[in-house]
């Protein structure tokens, strides 16, 4: 893997958002609500089941990472 420290990401023009979703929420509801507030480069969905909601993640126009235990089947 190629990690950067946090060093020479804080010299980049991007900044990290971690936002808690609360298991009642629909993280598919709160990235569109991101996206059009914040205009994020990318979305990094940590946990959760996105197998449950793959059509829902389709539209998304921002390019999307999911650390799950699988996400096989989405055809993303």
């Amino acid at each position: 893997t190629c990690a950067l420290p946090i060093s020479q990401i804080n010299k980049t023009k991007y900044i990290s958002l971690i936002y808690f979703i609360d298991e009642n929420e629909s993280e598919v509801d709160v990235a569109y609500r991101l996206i059009t507030e914040k205009k994020p480069v990318g979305i990094i969905f940590l946990g959760g089941s996105p197998s449950l909601k793959a059509d829902m993640y389709k539209d998304m126009e921002v390019p999307c990472i999911f650390a799950t235990m699988s996400a096989e089947g989405m055809n993303l």
